[in-house]
């Protein structure tokens, strides 16, 4: 377990490759608690991201799993991100471009928006899928999209729940 403001498992900063990783049990206290992507490039492939987020969930920044800032870009092949808990973007929250290819986004918790993915980026799901995520206060249990653009080819959207006025699924 590794702690830290953001960024607490990993900040990146320039080229980050992850090839079958496991990146858990990490705290961000004011947010991306498993994998920051300051700026550059992250590509994730048959990688983990799980059990990522604050000490106290009450008082979490976003992005309990990923968070993509505007310079930079994520992608994430065959990979699973789960059991991450956030104050938006449970899984993933993103002002950048990431590109999901095969990959599932499971059982994340946001306490406001996107209790999988929070975005205002562009979002492109190809083959994924998004299952059992919680957005408690907010819109979008399985995706928040705020105003970027979302592709979605052969998505899977079950079980993601909105306790918001909008959008369980998206």
């Amino acid at each position: 377990e590794n702690s830290a403001p953001y960024g607490g498992g990993l900040w990146n900063n320039g080229t980050l490759v992850l090839n079958n990783g496991i990146v858990a049990q990490n705290v961000g206290e004011w947010g991306a608690a498993g994998i920051l992507a300051y700026e550059g490039t992250v590509t994730l492939n048959s990688t983990v991201v799980t059990g990522n987020g604050p000490v106290d969930p009450a008082t979490a920044g976003p992005a309990g799993g990923i968070g993509v800032l505007q310079a930079a870009t994520a992608t994430l092949n065959r990979s699973f991100v789960s059991g991450n808990v956030a104050s938006s973007g449970g899984g993933i929250a993103s002002e950048g471009a990431v590109t999901l290819t095969s990959t599932t986004i499971a059982g994340n918790y946001a306490k406001v928006d996107g209790g999988g993915i929070s975005s205002v980026g562009s979002l492109m799901l190809v083959n994924s899928t998004m299952s059992d995520n919680l957005a408690e206060e907010g819109e979008g249990g399985g995706i928040h999209n705020n105003g970027g653009s979302l592709t979605v080819t052969n998505g899977t959207f079950v079980g993601n729940v909105s306790y918001g006025p909008y959008g369980s699924a998206i």
